[in-house]
């Protein structure tokens, strides 16, 4: 069983994805949703989250309107975000 926490990176950026991989290392386990069908996808899907790096600027739907749906869906009272 995989005892580490798993980090939700949201955030479109490739060169912003690079150095959280570098932060996180192995210390963590992570996935990455480069828009918020993607994110909302994953999550719906059961799939784990302990925290949510949320880029304020995605495209198409920006972090305030992300946080509106994670609202709406319940998930923030089990999930902190991180607003990057």
């Amino acid at each position: 069983m995989n005892s580490k926490k798993h980090v939700v990176v949201a955030d479109a950026s490739q060169s912003s994805q690079t150095l959280i991989s570098d932060i996180l290392c192995d210390a963590y386990s992570y996935a990455y949703a480069d828009n918020r069908a993607t994110l909302i996808d994953y999550l719906s899907s059961g799939s784990k989250a302990d925290i949510i790096l949320l880029d304020f600027h995605l495209p198409v739907m920006g972090g305030l309107d992300v946080l509106r749906i994670l609202n709406e869906q319940h998930w923030l009272e089990d999930i902190p975000v991180v607003v990057i």
